[in-house]
């Protein structure tokens, strides 16, 4: 072959090389774009696991915008976004994601086994957060005295009232003094 016939050869080849090592990045890359939430989710627990807690972060806010996650995996989405955010010293962020957790699920347990300290006393603080203010009643007035006093005047008047009702229809005049002695 002439030099001029080897030219267009070499174009589709060098174009063939430059479109396959184009493709050879490209497509990791949309392939791991389009990796479910719940691939995601795995792989933040694993990043999580190896003290990489960033990554974790990132995989785990990029599922939280599109809310792709079923139920069970968005409460475990919250509890690690949490603690990965503990773990990276985002205590503000993980403030929250623990209250994210506790609105999405209020009687969520705890594990003191496997959840640290910082995460149970985060949990305990939100909860008092949230949790509806009780109703308080007014004190009721001690009525000691004043209760005694009260039922003491009605027996008196009680009585009083009966004496008078009770007490005879005969002569209502008093008896006569006494003499003075001495006297005629």
């Amino acid at each position: 072959m002439d030099e001029h016939a080897r030219k267009p050869v070499y174009c589709i080849v060098l174009c063939l090389f430059t479109l396959s090592l184009t493709l050879a990045v490209w497509v990791p890359e949309a392939l791991a774009q389009q990796q479910s939430c719940t691939e995601k989710l795995a792989e933040a627990e694993k990043m999580y696991s190896e003290v990489q807690p960033e990554q974790a972060i990132a995989l785990l806010t990029e599922c939280m915008e599109t809310n792709e996650f079923t139920e069970e995996e968005r409460r475990r989405a919250y509890r690690l976004l949490a603690l990965s955010l503990i773990s990276n010293e985002q205590l503000d962020e993980a403030r929250d994601a623990v209250r994210n957790l506790l609105e999405f699920e209020p009687n969520y347990q705890v594990d003191p086994v496997q959840d640290p300290p910082v995460f149970v006393v985060i949990i305990v603080e939100i909860r008092q957060e949230i949790a509806p203010s009780p109703v308080v009643e007014k004190p009721r007035r001690k009525r000691g005295i004043s209760k005694w006093l009260l039922i003491g005047g009605g027996v008196v008047v009680s009585g009083v009232v009966a004496a008078v009702l009770l007490g005879g229809g005969g002569d209502n005049s008093l008896p006569a003094p006494p003499a003075l002695p001495g006297g005629n």
